[in-house]
């Protein structure tokens, strides 16, 4: 097994989480808004995709408890 420097995983391109994030929000199925609570950090975000993209992870299983802000970064 590859070993991970969690310190090198940050993703440096354009994350829609991000714009998400910094909106705080996310558009439900009737248009409205619906606010986010609790999502990782922008920062937790970058560090996830930087994850993948270091491991080549090509299936992963995201819990979704903040209305996908995780699931932004790891797509």
């Amino acid at each position: 097994m590859k070993t991970i420097d969690a310190t090198k995983c940050s993703y440096s391109g354009r994350l829609y989480a991000e714009e998400v994030l910094t909106r705080g929000w996310v558009s439900d199925l009737q248009g409205g808004r619906q606010p986010i609570h609790g999502p990782v950090s922008a920062a937790e975000a970058r560090f996830l995709a930087g994850l993948i993209l270091e491991t080549g992870v090509k299936q992963s299983l995201e819990t979704g408890v903040a209305l996908g802000v995780s699931t932004l970064a790891i797509t």
